[in-house]
Protein backbone atom coordinates (compact mmCIF):
# COMPACT_ATOMS: atom_id res chain seq x y z
CA UNK A 1 0.00 0.00 0.00
CA UNK A 2 2.99 2.39 0.92
CA UNK A 3 4.68 1.84 -2.39
CA UNK A 4 1.54 2.57 -4.08
CA UNK A 5 1.09 5.87 -2.53
CA UNK A 6 4.92 6.39 -2.29
CA UNK A 7 4.65 6.20 -6.77
CA UNK A 8 0.95 8.35 -6.44
CA UNK A 9 2.96 10.84 -4.79
CA UNK A 10 6.44 10.94 -6.39
CA UNK A 11 6.01 9.90 -9.61
CA UNK A 12 2.61 11.41 -11.04
CA UNK A 13 3.80 15.12 -10.73
CA UNK A 14 6.09 15.01 -14.04
CA UNK A 15 3.53 12.51 -15.73
CA UNK A 16 0.90 15.70 -14.76
CA UNK A 17 3.33 18.49 -15.78
CA UNK A 18 3.97 16.89 -19.46
CA UNK A 19 0.43 16.55 -19.91
CA UNK A 20 -1.16 20.17 -19.04
CA UNK A 21 2.60 22.36 -19.03
CA UNK A 22 4.91 20.64 -21.56
CA UNK A 23 8.11 18.98 -21.78
CA UNK A 24 10.01 22.16 -21.01
CA UNK A 25 8.43 22.60 -17.93
CA UNK A 26 9.29 18.76 -17.25
CA UNK A 27 12.98 19.84 -17.87
CA UNK A 28 12.89 22.46 -15.78
CA UNK A 29 11.32 20.64 -13.01
CA UNK A 30 13.86 17.72 -13.52
CA UNK A 31 17.09 19.63 -13.31
CA UNK A 32 15.72 20.82 -9.74
CA UNK A 33 14.85 17.54 -8.63
CA UNK A 34 18.40 16.28 -9.60
CA UNK A 35 19.57 18.27 -6.70
CA UNK A 36 16.94 17.13 -4.47
CA UNK A 37 17.46 13.37 -5.22
CA UNK A 38 21.42 14.04 -4.60
CA UNK A 39 20.57 15.59 -1.21
CA UNK A 40 17.93 12.69 -0.16
CA UNK A 41 21.10 10.05 -0.87
CA UNK A 42 22.81 12.04 1.27
CA UNK A 43 19.96 12.16 4.14
CA UNK A 44 19.59 8.24 3.27
CA UNK A 45 23.51 7.81 4.07
CA UNK A 46 23.40 10.34 7.08
CA UNK A 47 20.21 8.25 8.90
CA UNK A 48 20.02 5.11 7.85
CA UNK A 49 22.12 3.71 9.90
CA UNK A 50 19.85 4.73 13.07
CA UNK A 51 17.67 2.21 11.43
CA UNK A 52 19.34 -0.60 13.30
CA UNK A 53 19.80 1.22 16.79
CA UNK A 54 16.18 1.94 16.83
CA UNK A 55 15.41 -1.65 16.24
CA UNK A 56 17.75 -2.52 18.50
CA UNK A 57 16.50 -0.46 21.11
CA UNK A 58 12.75 -2.05 20.79
CA UNK A 59 14.32 -5.85 20.01
CA UNK A 60 15.49 -4.80 23.94
CA UNK A 61 12.06 -3.32 25.27
CA UNK A 62 14.67 -0.24 26.33
CA UNK A 63 12.06 2.42 25.46
CA UNK A 64 14.07 5.15 27.28
CA UNK A 65 17.65 4.58 25.80
CA UNK A 66 15.65 4.92 22.16
CA UNK A 67 14.07 8.27 23.24
CA UNK A 68 17.42 9.56 24.00
CA UNK A 69 18.88 8.24 20.75
CA UNK A 70 16.21 9.84 18.28
CA UNK A 71 16.81 13.22 20.38
CA UNK A 72 20.57 12.83 19.78
CA UNK A 73 20.20 12.04 15.84
CA UNK A 74 17.56 15.04 15.81
CA UNK A 75 20.34 17.52 17.31
CA UNK A 76 23.43 16.37 15.84
CA UNK A 77 22.31 15.99 12.30
CA UNK A 78 19.86 19.15 12.34
CA UNK A 79 22.75 21.47 11.74
CA UNK A 80 24.18 19.36 8.89
CA UNK A 81 20.41 19.78 7.00
CA UNK A 82 20.09 23.42 8.01
CA UNK A 83 23.85 24.57 6.61
CA UNK A 84 22.94 21.93 3.68
CA UNK A 85 19.61 23.76 2.32
CA UNK A 86 20.65 27.43 3.31
CA UNK A 87 23.71 26.63 1.18
CA UNK A 88 21.82 25.46 -1.60
CA UNK A 89 18.90 28.24 -1.11
CA UNK A 90 21.72 31.06 -1.19
CA UNK A 91 23.22 29.76 -4.67
CA UNK A 92 20.12 27.74 -6.29
CA UNK A 93 20.83 30.25 -8.99
CA UNK A 94 24.39 29.65 -9.72
CA UNK A 95 23.90 25.86 -9.58
CA UNK A 96 20.67 25.83 -11.92
CA UNK A 97 22.21 28.03 -14.55
CA UNK A 98 25.97 26.29 -14.00
CA UNK A 99 24.08 23.27 -14.72
CA UNK A 100 21.93 23.34 -17.18
CA UNK A 101 21.77 27.42 -18.54
CA UNK A 102 19.88 30.21 -18.36
CA UNK A 103 16.91 28.40 -20.62
CA UNK A 104 15.99 26.61 -16.90
CA UNK A 105 15.47 29.92 -15.06
CA UNK A 106 12.04 28.46 -13.87
CA UNK A 107 14.06 26.02 -12.30
CA UNK A 108 15.96 28.25 -9.90
CA UNK A 109 12.37 28.66 -7.80
CA UNK A 110 10.98 25.09 -7.91
CA UNK A 111 15.40 24.20 -6.48
CA UNK A 112 14.46 26.80 -3.99
CA UNK A 113 11.45 25.31 -2.36
CA UNK A 114 12.46 21.78 -2.78
CA UNK A 115 15.74 22.49 -0.28
CA UNK A 116 13.50 24.49 2.32
CA UNK A 117 11.44 21.52 2.15
CA UNK A 118 14.59 19.50 2.55
CA UNK A 119 15.54 21.27 5.69
CA UNK A 120 12.96 19.39 7.71
CA UNK A 121 14.81 15.81 6.99
CA UNK A 122 16.45 16.21 9.85
CA UNK A 123 12.97 15.12 11.85
CA UNK A 124 11.01 14.14 8.83
CA UNK A 125 12.79 10.55 8.59
CA UNK A 126 13.97 9.53 11.82
CA UNK A 127 10.59 9.75 12.72
CA UNK A 128 9.34 7.36 9.95
CA UNK A 129 12.12 5.71 10.85
CA UNK A 130 10.96 4.90 13.97
CA UNK A 131 7.34 4.49 12.92
CA UNK A 132 8.61 1.40 10.96
CA UNK A 133 10.86 0.36 13.68
CA UNK A 134 7.78 0.33 16.19
CA UNK A 135 5.64 -1.53 13.35
CA UNK A 136 3.14 1.41 13.27
CA UNK A 137 1.60 0.36 9.89
CA UNK A 138 -1.70 1.77 10.72
CA UNK A 139 -0.32 5.52 11.40
CA UNK A 140 2.18 4.75 8.53
CA UNK A 141 -0.67 4.31 6.15
CA UNK A 142 -2.48 7.17 7.41
CA UNK A 143 -0.43 9.95 7.06
CA UNK A 144 1.12 8.51 3.55
CA UNK A 145 -2.59 9.01 2.74
CA UNK A 146 -2.92 11.82 4.56
CA UNK A 147 0.19 13.63 2.34
CA UNK A 148 -0.65 12.28 -0.61
CA UNK A 149 -4.54 13.68 -0.34
CA UNK A 150 -3.17 17.05 0.99
CA UNK A 151 -0.46 17.34 -1.54
CA UNK A 152 -2.76 16.38 -4.65
CA UNK A 153 -5.11 19.04 -3.60
CA UNK A 154 -2.93 21.78 -2.92
CA UNK A 155 -1.75 20.95 -6.81
CA UNK A 156 -5.31 20.89 -8.21
CA UNK A 157 -6.08 24.36 -5.97
CA UNK A 158 -2.86 25.99 -7.18
CA UNK A 159 -1.80 24.47 -10.44
CA UNK A 160 -3.27 27.35 -12.56
CA UNK A 161 -1.85 30.31 -10.74
CA UNK A 162 1.92 28.81 -9.78
CA UNK A 163 2.20 26.74 -12.41
CA UNK A 164 5.44 24.33 -11.97
CA UNK A 165 5.92 25.80 -8.58
CA UNK A 166 2.81 24.43 -7.41
CA UNK A 167 5.08 21.04 -7.90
Amino acid sequence: YITFIWILYYELDVVFIAKFLGASKVASFSLAFVFIQFLRSISSIILSPFLSRYNHFIGLKDYNSLKVLIIKVIKLTMPFFVFTTLIISLYSSGLIYSFGGSQYDDSVSVLLIFSLVFMFDFVVVPTGNLLVSLEKIKLLYLISTSVLIVYWIGVLLTFKHLEIITF
